[in-house]
């Protein structure tokens, strides 16, 4: 039988709007340790405390020192390791809400490679996570450095090729890290793209008490895999590790069925080629809409898998839960709407599309297909039949009420522009335009229930634009269309215009694997700068 993977863990988005509460924190230790993980990592970009940085983290919910000891003891006790994830090059990009940091930046989000300053700054990271984390592992980030050197950087310095500057980056945050005692993990992105251009040499000198994890969250194949690991070993003699993650950055609804199955392919890559370190990543792109524990039946899946154990009865996954497995895994229901598609091997940000697409500009009229009403109504019955559950039933009661909007709104701009167009009267849609706001502010109260059962307020802020900016633009819809039928207007200017088919990554969208959560493509085509 293969080797059990060594090292298993879960990294914890600390960052992207929500910032989890201390008790959400040891109660996903409890069920992770139960689980076989062996370590777990918070991802703060700027959640923490660093002594003297006032302005680090301010109104972000950021951990205090004693937070973190807390988390870190609790964990102790659970025989899991908490490690620090944070960010040492880029996504760094709120510190730029305040003027004390700007002189750090080179542009975008991203560091001043060379700037003394900013490995001043750096250090007060390692300083801290020195003081609140027992362990000596810590992930640096460093990922999505896209313009790196390209800004300020080229003022100071001059242009250097990027291979250049992420080896000299690497070479001091390690000096960094080493004082402090520290083995980093990196996301491998940068590393990868800055060898494959620089094109004397496809090595580059990677420090160490650095390892690079590769990342991917899509299929993309054993072949494909397998050249990705072979490429990563042909940067580096260093160990690698590898990251997978579970959906639940697609907007309030995870799709655990898909993320299992490509976190099982990387499974399968990680025994091939020897890699014993398998991370498994919840992100919260966005806002960090879903549940905290949404994603629960794909991470005891891969622990399954990782030990090379039978899921059988799933009996332990139950005795640590409160529910069944079986039971649990209806959290996938609006995710996963149409029982002909294989989910597996597609997945979908419907539940987030549905319930935010213009209904004027009705940017995704592609996605209103005519099963949907049903599949969202055939999908709130098994969500409502968990809604009792003692500890995690507010969660599927918040994806019933949802689903509930949803089966209004997915076809609603649709058939508004269809009436229009064809002189009919607006009336139903007026109705049922009424009908999808009261629901709406059930979802509302609901879905608020569960952010601050799991979450610290702060980051609920966006969470109060986006729906409110919801309900006022579903306000403005009605009223113009009792203008327009009460011949106060003699036309809607959004509906004179012809809709165009939107194209996402050079084809037209597939409704059915859509990938699109980003809240500013849907609500205006003007976009917005939040997303």
């Amino acid at each position: 039988m293969d080797k059990p993977i060594k090292e298993l863990g879960y990294m914890v988005d600390c960052s992207r709007g929500a910032v989890p509460k201390v008790e959400t924190i040891k109660r996903l230790i409890d069920i992770l340790s139960s689980f076989g993980y062996t370590y777990f990592m918070l991802y703060t970009e700027d959640t923490y405390e660093i002594d003297g940085e006032p302005y680090f983290g301010y109104m972000r919910g950021k951990y205090s020192k004693e937070e973190i000891k807390e988390i870190d003891e609790y964990a102790s006790n659970k025989h899991m390791e908490l490690r620090a994830c944070i960010q040492t090059l880029a996504h760094l990009g709120r510190l730029q809400a305040w003027d004390s940091y700007n002189s750090l930046f080179d542009i975008d989000n991203i560091l001043l490679v060379k700037d003394e300053s900013v490995y001043e700054f750096i250090d007060k990271m390692f300083k801290t996570v020195s003081e609140t984390f027992k362990s000596k592992t810590i992930h640096i980030g460093m990922d999505e450095a896209f313009h790196l050197g390209r800004g300020r950087y080229i003022d100071k310095y001059g242009y250097a090729p990027e291979s250049e500057i992420i080896s000299y980056h690497l070479k001091r945050v390690s000096e960094i890290a080493k004082k402090y005692g520290f083995t980093c993990y990196i996301w491998g992105d940068m590393v990868k793209n800055a060898a494959l251009k620089n094109q004397n040499n496809l090595t580059l000198d990677i420090p160490d008490n650095i390892i690079p994890f590769i990342w991917y969250y899509d299929e993309k194949g054993q072949d494909k895999l397998r050249e990705e690991i072979k490429l990563f070993k042909s940067i580096t003699t260093r160990p690698l590790g590898l990251c997978g993650g579970m959906y639940k950055w697609g907007g309030f609804a995870p799709n655990n069925r898909y993320s299992t199955n490509v976190c099982k392919e990387q499974l399968e890559g990680c025994r091939e080629f020897g890699i014993d370190n398998f991370l498994v990543s919840g992100w919260g792109d966005g806002a960090s809409e879903a549940s905290q524990f949404c994603i629960l039946p794909g991470l005891y899946r891969v622990a399954k898998m990782a030990k090379n154990e039978a899921i059988g009865d799933a009996k332990d996954f139950e005795k640590v839960v409160g529910m069944s497995l079986d039971d649990f895994d209806k959290i996938d229901s609006l995710g996963c709407l149409d029982p002909n598609i294989d989910y597996n091997h597609k997945h979908n940000t419907l539940p987030f599309t549905h319930l935010y697409m213009d209904l004027l500009q009705d940017p995704m009229m592609e996605t209103a297909l005519d099963k949907y009403p049903h599949l969202y109504m055939e999908a709130v019955k098994k969500l409502n039949t968990i809604s009792s559950n003692k500890e995690f039933g507010y969660m599927f009661d918040a994806m019933a009420k949802l689903g509930k909007v949803d089966s209004i709104l997915c076809v609603l701009g649709r058939d508004i522009r269809k009436a229009y167009e064809k002189g009919e009267t607006l009336l139903p849609y007026i109705l049922k335009l009424q009908e999808a706001q009261e629901l709406l502010d059930e979802f509302i109260a609901s879905h608020e229930y569960q952010w601050h059962k799991e979450n610290k307020s702060f980051g609920y802020e966006k969470e109060c634009q986006r729906l409110g900016g919801l309900k006022e633009r579903m306000r403005y819809v009605e009223g113009r269309l009792k203008l327009y039928r009460d011949f106060k207007i003699d036309k809607i200017e959004e509906l004179e215009e012809k809709h165009l088919p939107k194209i996402m990554y050079g084809k037209e969208i597939d409704p059915d694997d859509l990938k699109g959560n980003l809240y500013r493509y849907l609500v205006s085509a003007g976009l917005l700068n939040d997303y």
